[in-house]
Formats: structure tokens, C-alpha cells, sequence
């Protein structure tokens, strides 16, 4: 019987720390997932703590922290942390996200795989509709014009000006994918004619480039 004591003693301090209070937050398992270049992935992750705990997250994904459009982390009641990635072109491949909840002075990490898999790359204008516009400058001066481009491959591109362009004519950029045509002729111009051929052109960070022919034509007298 005395030498059962030892035995008996170590079994019973492992049960009384098997029983012992949470240290650290627990992570619900993700399973695997899959994402699309260009599509916006959503993941659902849950944090089980004894009191609000902290989550945030890193991955093998190059600059992943300091791109414009980076992923977000956003918390709602029950424990459960909203996050939101859209992958962009270069992206393709095998990549790790690892969510790391604090809670007590303690991490705890869960891995998460992620397979993105090249999307539809077509680069095209949405915006403006048709072939031109006319300004009347017995109403007018100026004319505006909202420019959308549709990007399977990326969610930024950069809008320049292409040949022809006229002189005064300006594309500014409004959004990631979309920005303003702004042209206000002035009297030399109209000296030439009324027809003011532009060329809108827009790219993308992996290369790809799409452009539309659109025209002003100028009519009515200058107020």
C-alpha cells in the first residue's frame, strides 16, 4: 500500500491541474478554404475566453498589414470576429493565416489554410456608357463625367490620360476603381472645331491595361 502512495499523489495533482482555471483563450478549428483573386473571402472565427479577449492575425502573404486595401478584423457579441480579404493578382497559390487571440496574458494561435486560385482578369471600362457626350454651352461650361473600370485581377487600378487628350481635359481618381472626366473648353480651343476626341486609359498593379475612345462634341454659343 505505501508504495501506491506515490502513484495515487501524482495522479491526483494532474487531476487537480486538468480541472484548474483557463489560462488562455480557445479558438474554434476553421477548416481550409478557398478564395478568388479579386473576390472578397469572409471568415467566421470564434474566441472562447472567461472574459473579452483580443484577436488579430499575420500571414505568410507579402505586406499583406500595409497594402490600401487590406484585410479587416471586425468584432461582434458572442465572441465572433468577422475577417474580410480580398486576394489580389499575384496572390495565386498556397498561403497560411494564423489568428492569434489574447486573453490573460496568454496567445493562442489557429492556422488557417487558404488556397486562391487565379479569377476572371478581364480589365474593362463600365463606365461612361456609349461613345460620347455633348456639351451645350448655352447651359454649360463644363462637362462631367463618371469613369468605372471592372477589374477581375486586381482591386486598384491607375487612370491616365491617353492620345489624343485635350488640352484642359482632367481624369481624377475617386475610388479604386473609379474617377472623373472633367472637361471645360475654352475659346481657343473652339477656334479649331467642336469635336474633342479623349482617350481614358486605365492599369493594374499586375500589368493589365484597358482604354475607351470617348468624345465631347461642343455645341451652342459661350454665355
Amino acid at each position: 500500500m505505501l508504495a501506491l502512495r506515490p502513484v495515487a499523489l501524482a495522479t491526483l495533482i494532474v487531476a487537480v491541474a486538468a480541472c484548474g482555471p483557463q489560462t488562455g483563450a480557445l479558438i474554434d478549428p476553421i477548416a481550409p478554404r478557398s478564395a478568388v483573386v479579386g473576390s472578397e473571402l469572409e471568415l467566421v472565427v470564434r474566441v472562447r475566453a472567461d472574459g473579452p479577449a483580443s484577436l488579430s492575425y499575420r500571414s505568410d502573404v507579402a505586406e499583406l498589414d500595409s497594402r490600401r486595401l487590406r484585410p479587416t478584423l471586425t468584432p461582434f457579441a458572442g465572441g465572433e470576429w468577422v475577417f474580410r480579404w480580398t486576394p489580389l493578382a499575384g496572390d495565386e497559390g498556397a498561403h497560411t493565416i494564423d489568428f492569434v487571440a489574447r486573453w490573460n496574458d496568454v496567445e493562442t494561435v489557429r492556422r488557417v489554410s487558404v488556397e486562391v486560385r487565379p479569377g476572371d482578369e478581364t480589365l474593362l471600362f463600365r463606365a461612361p456608357v456609349g461613345e460620347g457626350t455633348t456639351l451645350d454651352l448655352a447651359r454649360d461650361r463644363c462637362v462631367e463625367v463618371g469613369v468605372l473600370v471592372e477589374d477581375g485581377g486586381a482591386t486598384e487600378v491607375t487612370f491616365a490620360p491617353g492620345d489624343p487628350w485635350a488640352d484642359g481635359a482632367t481624369l481624377d481618381a475617386t475610388g479604386p476603381l473609379s474617377a472623373t472626366l472633367a472637361f471645360c473648353p475654352v475659346a481657343a480651343q473652339l477656334a479649331g472645331g467642336g469635336v474633342f476626341p479623349l482617350v481614358l486609359t486605365a492599369a493594374d498593379a499586375r500589368g493589365a491595361r484597358a482604354s475607351k475612345r470617348y468624345v465631347v462634341v461642343v455645341e451652342g454659343a459661350a454665355p
